[in-house]
């Protein structure tokens, strides 16, 4: 199985890749062609339902 890819993979040294892995207030989903998340930030990874 491959490891999941990050944003910094994803997006390499953009400052899009940092914005989005220092927001913290909101969740933010990367998802493929198919409509699956595959990757998401630290917003995202916290939150509760």
């Amino acid at each position: 199985m491959r490891p999941e890819p990050t944003v910094q993979d994803i997006f390499g040294e953009y400052p899009y890749a940092t914005l989005v892995e220092e927001v913290r207030d909101f969740a933010i989903f990367l998802l493929d062609l198919q409509g699956r998340i595959v990757s998401w930030n630290v917003g995202a990874a916290d939150f509760r339902l």
